[in-house]
């Protein structure tokens, strides 16, 4: 059985066992900050949590982000053992938001998710690495780089990632949740960074340098562009497990490694 909640107080302790076990707790949430995300969510129109029960008990808690004009839907918080808990999420959703996308990022153990999401033939990217930002390395060249103005809006979208859901256009859009930064050469704009604005942990969502600009140092730049926008905020970041490159520049720019805090994304159509 499935149902929407109006308050989780009752099952607090079902989810902060979850959130203290590695093989099934949540990336990028905290078991100190998890009861003050579920209060948020129970509080705004374009989120619901629900809940799965067998005989009585619960097996699953999750927090969705819903956007009803985009057809789209977060999986923000997902707390369960049970794969058959993640499949009866997928019925529901399937019942009530059929044709919409749904995303989630997944803990790399968590085998319940990984299974159900598997047998719905879901798109996985590859696993990532967090990194959190320890102590910035002062004196960075940022020349060159600055936040998007109307005359590079055109060379910023033909240039940007368009497989995700945050497409050029909507982080334009979203004005009070990015501020997009880019770096130009001789006038040419050769790549950019979207930099999440809106909470007091921000990220760079998307980074990308045209190949033919590649270790010129542009990356970095922009980098302690965001780094210098952000403040006194802090950071937090993603990179794949395997990619040195990109590892050894966020290391050289003072973020660190977080441990037990990788993370898989994955999305399905319901």
């Amino acid at each position: 059985m499935i149902k929407e909640l109006n308050s989780v107080e009752e099952y607090r302790d079902f989810y902060h066992g979850l959130c203290t076990d590695p093989s099934f707790s949540q990336p990028n949430t905290k078991e100190d900050k998890v009861d003050e995300r579920f209060k948020k969510a129970l509080e705004k129109d374009d989120r619901r949590v629900v809940a799965t029960f067998e005989n009585g008990e619960i097996t699953g808690i999750f927090d969705l982000l819903t956007l009803f004009d985009d057809d789209y839907i977060e999986v923000l918080e997902a707390y369960s053992r049970e794969r058959s808990s993640y499949e009866e999420l997928f019925e529901y959703l399937g019942r009530n938001f059929k044709g919409y996308r749904v995303d989630f990022i997944i803990n790399p153990q968590n085998s319940a998710a990984k299974e159900a999401l598997t047998a719905k033939c879901a798109r996985f990217d590859d696993e990532q690495q967090k990194m959190v930002l320890k102590n910035p390395t002062p004196g960075v060249d940022m020349g060159g780089t600055r936040i998007l103005s109307e005359e590079y809006v055109k060379e910023y979208l033909s240039i940007h990632t368009v497989t995700g859901y945050w497409t050029g256009e909507r982080v334009i859009e979203d004005k009070d949740g990015f501020a997009p930064i880019i770096a130009l050469c001789d006038g040419k704009l050769v790549g950019y960074l979207d930099l999440s604005t809106d909470c007091e942990i921000n990220e760079p969502y998307d980074v990308l340098v045209l190949e033919e600009y590649r270790r010129r140092g542009f990356g970095k730049k922009l980098l302690a562009r965001a780094i210098e926008i952000n403040k006194p905020k802090g950071m937090v970041l993603s990179v794949v497990v395997d990619n040195i490159p990109a590892l050894r520049l966020y290391e050289s720019m003072g973020f660190e490694k977080e441990e037990g805090q990788n993370s898989v994304f994955a999305s399905i159509t319901v």
